[in-house]
Parts: C-alpha cells; structure tokens; sequence
C-alpha cells in the first residue's frame, strides 16, 4: 500500500491528501464561489467528483472562551442556507465527527449544481483560539463511496504539537 500524503496548513493542522486528490492553487481556489471568506484550503478528486475544503478564522481569547459548539454549528448553517437556497438547498441532518481529539458538530444537507443532485456536509469546531470549518461536496449518486474518504479524511487529520 502506499504511503498517504499528508499536507500541512497554516502550521497548526495536518491534513491527509486522499489517494487522487490535489491541492487547489491560489487561481482555482479564486474561481470557487465561497460562501465566507478566511483562510482556507481544498481538496479535489476530479475523477471521483470530491471537493473538500478547510478554513480557519483565529478569534480572541475572550471569544474563545465564550463561544459555543451549538451557537457556532446554528451560525454555520445560517451561513450556508442564504446562500445555497438558490440551488434549492435543504437541510437533511445532523451530524457529529471527533477529528483528533476535538468535537466537531455539524450537518448534511442537499442542493442542486447545474441540474446534478449534490450531497454536502458541513462541520465546526473549536481548537484553542481558532475556529475550523470542514467542507466536503459531492454528486448525490457517489454519496456513499464518498463519504467513506470523508471519513477516512476526517480520522486521520492532526494537530500539529
């Protein structure tokens, strides 16, 4: 088998590159309609029609200590439901994830690109005083396979010491 890839961000986190996956570079990432803005990175499988994307946003040490997993999981799914509602958003479910060590919380949901039924979900957590956001869109009929490299992707990310 061979050795999987792995990419440092921003010198905090350790993200695994799933076998045919690529970085995005700085053009590609510009041409992705975004719907927030930060730092971040993605992942794409064009072969297997997988888009994964990672973004940071450092807060106060206040805010940190104030913030909620719940209040910032309702936050995000605000923030993802305007925008999208124009592809015929709908929120499908809840959905939890432990991505070394820490809790992240999050949700499914399903929307339409360019007449192709999508599946995506989306996922908050907190470490120190930063707030990560995991993005993962696929095509509906793949759903299964890749969610299992979504699963895969989510229990190999680290923290960096």
């Amino acid at each position: 088998m061979a050795e999987s890839k792995t990419m440092t961000f921003h010198e905090e986190i350790v993200l695994p590159v799933p076998e045919g996956a690529r970085v995005l570079d700085d053009a590609e990432m510009a041409a992705l309609q975004k719907i927030a803005a930060g730092e971040g990175v993605c992942l794409r499988d064009e072969q297997r029609h997988i888009l994964i994307s990672v973004g940071r946003k450092p807060v106060g040490m206040l805010t940190a200590a104030l913030v909620d997993l719940p209040g910032l999981e309702k936050r995000l799914e605000q923030g993802i439901a305007a925008p999208m509602a124009a592809y015929g958003y709908r929120y499908d479910a809840p959905q939890t994830a432990a991505v070394d060590g820490q809790k992240a919380m999050g949700f499914s949901y399903r929307y339409t690109a360019e007449g192709i039924p999508m599946y995506g979900e989306s996922y908050v957590l907190k470490n120190k005083k930063v707030i990560w956001y995991l993005h993962i869109y696929v095509r509906e009929e793949t759903r299964e396979e890749s969610l299992a490299v979504w699963r895969t992707f989510l229990s190999q990310i680290t923290w960096k010491k």
